[in-house]
């Protein structure tokens, strides 16, 4: 999964260096859409707590499905019923007092994760990075920044 978001991110910075008009500009709409992935990515603000009129950039982002991805298969841990019998268990302060749940049960409730759902992740991921080599193979063929 990190090789796969390493070529995405590697190859997404080619495409734009290809196709805006300067580095300049490629380095500007880079680091603002690299912000603004890692503010609706679920993980800093939860899923639930994205303003609705930019929930679509929650799902358009490939920063969701790679970090989806990777909690899931991280902490997933089969036994998730009390006494959580060979899985990590954190401790989560209630209004009730101190509750111990295995670390799988938080990770899953409080960023809906499914971890059956991890090889639709790998795939949308393998789709983002082919979609930006287009993206370069298109731009290299058609987009020139030459003036006289």
């Amino acid at each position: 999964i990190i090789g796969l978001w390493g070529s995405f991110m590697t190859f997404f910075g080619q495409a734009l260096s290809v196709v805006m008009p300067t580095m300049e500009v490629a380095t500007i709409l880079g680091m603002g859409m690299f912000s603004i992935w890692n503010l609706t990515c679920g993980f800093m603000i939860s899923r639930d707590d994205i303003p609705i009129v930019w929930k679509f950039l929650h799902y358009f982002n490939p920063i969701t499905y790679s970090i989806q991805c990777m909690l899931g298969s991280q902490f997933h841990c089969a036994n998730d019923l009390p006494p959580y019998s060979g899985c990590d268990t954190v401790q989560v302060q209630m209004d009730s007092g101190a509750v111990v749940v295995s670390t799988w049960v938080y990770v899953r409730e409080n960023f809906d994760i499914s971890y059956d759902d991890r090889w639709w992740y790998v795939l949308i991921l393998v789709a983002c990075v082919v979609a930006v080599r287009v993206l370069t193979f298109v731009g290299l063929g058609y987009v020139s920044n030459y003036s006289r």
